[in-house]
């Protein structure tokens, strides 16, 4: 009985075995493997391939493809192809051309588990990578590192990850303009920049921009709860995306019409970003940029601005406001010696009325420091040489500025003594009121002349002496 067994299972194996030979690839391959010393492989290394591709069929991007590569580097692998038994024609077989590729697959191996290969892993990886979760702290972080070091380029880069979905550009968009808002002065134009690169980018449009600020100026009520200045700086914002070309000034009219029915917050923010987007200047004035950011020519240019929009509107919190907002306490003096300039330069008392009781508003609120008045004036001293060759009455300019400055107490006696005379120049100049309230050179006297009436009157032919300075700044008053 048992004897019979046996055969009949030897029996079975030995047709199993031709079964399995029946294909002659599968032929030639256990042929090479016993050649080489080998294991002969029980399948195909392409169909063990086969196999593995559709155990994670579920896991591949695409398995169609695959499959039919396979099918077609199969037909190309028939025994009419590789000079084996059966062959049309008895060639070398081509061994090294086909399936060397895969062949390992065809063999068990027990250091790996069968279930899972290392190519699906790199693809599920690199899929993982697109998986983002949205972090409005890291873009929020992201901003305020870039308005600080003003690395657009690295800026970009840290948020292209999260630009997957235009509901995700938006949420960043939205949080970016947020914090402009918060940091205020100084951020408008590095966020009208980054919001063009985005729009370079294709990563949003312009109208969803303009869908963005809508929204935000909608909540702007509760913003300002946080930021007391939100209105205004939203206002300048848009304005700012005006000027870029990011927005248009229809669309910000469309949305002053249309929301002029909302709360006044809402509707006067509208109504100033129209405002600031059609005069330039006011714009220039109201986002300057911090001072740490700046050269000293741009910081020099808006200081003129505040004594400008001074002189015009005689307000002296917003001056002080603006002078504040600029965080440049140790360049303050440019801006004394400015308003000095300035001074000199209108050539009219009650522009020196104004900036002197300026200054002596800032000495008192502690916004300009008694060392920075000391020496803006004395560089105002110092180019008065220069001043003279465009200003032949800016020596006695001067004197009748240091006065009015002393009568107040915004510079010490000792500034005043340090008034350079015009003791060198050929010609004496005294000042008077014109119909229109400027002041006008007169009396104009040579040297000749006047060393005749030193003669004559005793007194010192120094031409620009202290008593010839109060007499010109008495005929003057």
């Amino acid at each position: 009985m048992d004897a019979s067994k046996q055969n009949c299972s030897h029996k079975n194996h030995h047709n199993i075995a031709n079964k399995q030979q029946k294909d002659p690839e599968l032929e030639a391959e256990i042929r090479f493997a016993k050649a080489s010393g080998a294991n002969p492989p029980r399948i195909l290394p392409s169909d063990a391939v086969k196999n593995i591709t559709e155990v994670f069929e579920n896991h591949c991007v695409s398995s169609k493809n695959l499959i039919k590569n396979l099918k077609n580097g199969r037909a190309e692998r028939k025994a009419r192809s590789r000079g084996v038994s059966g062959c049309a024609i008895k060639n070398d077989g081509n061994r090294f051309e086909y399936g060397l590729d895969c062949i390992d697959l065809a063999y068990e191996n027990d250091n790996q588990d069968k279930t899972f290969s290392s190519d699906s892993e790199e693809e599920y990886d690199e899929y993982a990578d697109f998986v983002r979760k949205y972090s409005d702290e890291e873009i929020r972080q992201i901003m305020r590192d870039y308005l600080e070091n003003g690395n657009l380029a690295e800026a970009l880069d840290s948020l292209e990850k999260f630009a997957l979905t235009k509901d995700m550009v938006h949420k960043m968009v939205k949080d970016i303009l947020m914090v402009t808002i918060e940091n205020s002065v100084g951020s408008y134009d590095m966020t009208a920049n980054m919001l063009a690169e985005m729009v370079n980018k294709k990563w949003v449009s312009f109208s969803a921009i303009a869908d963005i600020l809508e929204d935000i100026v909608g909540s702007v009520g509760d913003i300002s709860k946080d930021v007391p200045k939100a209105a205004e700086s939203l206002a300048i914002l848009m304005a700012k995306l005006v000027e870029h070309n990011l927005c248009t000034l229809n669309i910000l009219n469309m949305l002053a019409s249309k929301h002029s029915s909302d709360a006044q917050l809402v509707k006067s923010c509208y109504e100033d970003a129209v405002t600031f987007a059609n005069n330039h200047h006011l714009l220039m004035g109201k986002c300057a940029p911090c001072g740490g950011q700046n050269s000293t020519e741009v910081l020099s240019e808006q200081f003129k601005h505040i004594l400008k929009e001074y002189l015009n509107s005689n307000d002296k919190e917003a001056a002080t406001q603006r002078l504040s907002d600029l965080r440049v306490p140790h360049f303050h003096h440019e801006f004394v010696y400015k308003a000095g300039i300035f001074a000199l330069e209108e050539m009219h008392d009650h522009v020196m009325d104004k900036l002197a009781i300026l200054l002596k508003d800032l000495s008192d609120k502690g916004t300009l420091a008694e060392s920075c008045i000391e020496k803006g004036f004395k560089r105002l001293f110092n180019d008065l040489a220069d001043l003279y060759l465009d200003l032949p009455a800016a020596y006695v300019l001067a004197q009748r500025w240091v006065s009015k400055t002393s009568k107040i107490g915004v510079i010490s006696q000792q500034i005043v003594v340090e008034c350079p005379r015009e003791t060198i120049r050929s010609r004496s100049r005294t000042l008077s009121e014109g119909p229109d309230g400027k002041l006008i050179v007169d009396n104009e006297k040579s040297d000749d002349d006047f060393n005749k009436d030193d003669k004559t009157s005793g007194y010192s032919s120094e031409i620009g002496g202290a008593e010839s300075v109060q007499g010109d700044l008495s005929a003057c008053n």
